[in-house]
């Protein structure tokens, strides 16, 4: 009676609010589960699911509704897909249909309070993108767990999860090197470095459509971009001409990133 209530314009009970009245009923439901249970069982009854399919309809109804854990129930339980279909229409997958591992739900239930919190962010659009950053900085496991999910949603194999979600919480990034703070305006490598070293992640990005292709042709070694920071330190002139004589690795990345003269040419003017 006290579920109905809450829908019955004539009861004292009644929510006028429809997501306050869900909100109710699901409370109800969650806290009486013998209810909720037998409510589930009266209503597949009433659709004539078969008995044998009865506890499945229940089972299948308790799960979140957000989420995959209803699709991924119903494509594991073909029977029973196909009497949702035929008997509540629901509307079929199309083919190829497919969801996301597991744990991709899992995180979400782990971290759901933070998950909530994250989403329900309101303001402008700077004034969200701060709130959110403000949570993602105070919770690092949730930032970091928050991308694997997103990793497992872009359906990214299963052994470079952690490491998608390593490129968007732990990589090298510019502020890291005091030397950029004097230089602001130079190139920064440290991300290129990042995926050369992990190629097979970056060709997987690449090849899944997830990234636009990256030209590392240009990028110098570590080695070679350690010798260009003492370089720009150097006064121009003899001093700098000489010290790329000294080390022609960084004389040839310099011919082919900034079309410097090759040393050897060092009688024509730059």
């Amino acid at each position: 009676a006290q579920y109905e209530g809450f829908g019955d314009r004539h009861s004292e009970l009644y929510i006028e609010d429809d997501k306050a009245r869900e909100k109710a009923r699901d409370k109800l439901l969650e806290e009486n589960p013998i209810f909720r249970d037998d409510r589930r069982r009266v209503e597949a009854y009433q659709l004539e699911f078969p008995d044998d399919q009865i506890e499945t309809y229940v089972e299948y109804s308790n799960l979140p509704a957000k989420g995959f854990e209803q699709e991924r129930y119903l494509l594991e339980h073909a029977e029973f897909y196909k009497s949702m279909i035929d008997l509540k229409d629901l509307v079929p997958f199309d083919p190829g249909y497919k969801v996301p591992d597991a744990k991709y739900d899992e995180i979400y239930h782990q971290w759901e309070d933070l998950f909530e919190q994250y989403e329900a962010v309101t303001g402008t659009k700077s004034q969200r993108k701060a709130a959110r950053e403000k949570i993602l900085t105070a919770n690092p496991e949730f930032a970091f767990d928050r991308r694997r999910r997103e990793a497992y949603g872009n359906f990214v194999p299963e052994h470079l999860v952690d490491t998608y979600a390593e490129w968007f919480t732990t990589k090298p990034q510019k502020s890291d090197d005091p030397w950029f703070d004097e230089h602001p305006t130079q190139t920064y490598y440290g991300d290129d470095w990042w995926l050369m070293e992990r190629m097979e992640f970056y060709d997987t990005m690449v090849a899944m459509g997830l990234w636009e292709e990256r030209d590392f042709s240009k990028v110098p070694t570590k080695a070679v971009f350690a010798l260009y920071k003492t370089y720009v330190g150097i006064p121009q002139g003899a001093p700098q001409l000489n010290y790329r004589a000294r080390f022609p690795e960084l004389d040839a990345w310099g011919v082919l990133k900034f079309g410097w003269v090759p040393i050897g040419q060092r009688g024509k003017k730059e």
